[in-house]
């Protein structure tokens, strides 16, 4: 896919750079995060520990958020922070031919304000994808397993059902992701940006654009599938998860600024060698 390769491109060759800009999250999200595997849901599912709304709830947000959501808060916000720096200075980069990662607070001062609108509606849709998308596993892995089919092939079919719906999650929400490039190149407000992306974007390379966004979350329901398969231990889903994290976000920023430069056909100066830093 073309996003796909150009997006890959670009991580391998600025890789020391662009790990180093998200170094802190995925340090801390190995000691502040808990890992969930998506292979486990026929056990959690079960029809006999189904007791209402409750537990879906909890299955959904996690029981232990209650008494360590400062954790959790701590890790969406520097979450946040990471996804304005990475976007800055691929941004930057992108526009002047220099990838640096000096000045972070300066660069996240930049970005903030798109960054922060794009990331408070993506954050919203994803809270209530994921309590629908919850709430259609619980019933069919009841379905499933009520019918006494066995918990492997319930969370294989489980796995795919999920993998699908969040791909058509991913569709919707393609042109919101890239609304932050468009505000940032031409310095419109969420709402003029998010109606010329749309325009954009779904008559151009939309399919192609939701590809690419998708494909971390392949690689999350791949290596689920193979630790899950394996029996891996728990410090092996901690560092996966929290690598998985940081490596996902650096790939969708730069999959949003690449994306977003190609569509409006703006010149990408770190394409030409006389602006190549050495």
């Amino acid at each position: 896919m073309l996003y796909i390769r150009m997006t890959l491109k670009y991580c391998v060759k600025n890789f020391p750079r662009l790990i180093l800009a998200a170094a802190p999250l995925v340090v801390a999200a190995a000691f502040l995060l808990n890992p969930v595997n998506v292979f486990v849901y026929g056990e959690r599912f079960a029809p006999e520990g189904l007791d209402g709304f409750r537990h879906i709830f909890f299955w959904l947000f996690r029981r232990e958020i209650v008494g360590r959501w400062y954790q959790y808060a701590i890790a969406f916000v520097l979450h946040f922070l990471t996804c304005c720096f990475l976007i800055a200075i691929v941004e930057k980069d992108f526009k002047v031919g220099r990838l640096s990662v000096r000045s972070p607070f300066y660069s996240i001062n930049n970005t903030f304000p798109p960054v922060f609108k794009t990331y408070l509606v993506v954050f919203v849709a994803v809270l209530l994808f994921k309590s629908l998308l919850m709430c259609v596993l619980t019933l069919f892995s009841t379905i499933f397993l009520s019918a006494g089919m066995s918990l492997f092939y319930s969370d294989v079919i489980l796995a795919a059902a999920a993998f699908l719906l969040c791909f058509f999650f991913v569709i919707l929400l393609r042109t919101v992701f890239l609304t932050v490039g468009t505000m940032l190149l031409y310095g419109y407000g969420f709402r003029e940006s998010y109606g010329v992306t749309l325009k954009f974007c779904v008559k151009k390379k939309g399919f192609y654009v939701a590809a690419s966004l998708a494909l971390p979350l392949l690689t999350q329901f791949a290596l689920d599938y193979l630790m899950a398969l394996t029996g891996a231990p728990d410090i092996v889903y901690y560092f996966v998860d929290a690598l998985l994290l940081g490596l996902g976000t650096i790939y969708v920023c730069v999959t949003v600024m690449t994306a977003v430069y190609d569509i409006t056909g703006i010149e990408r100066r770190d394409m030409r060698p006389a602006y190549q830093t050495k």
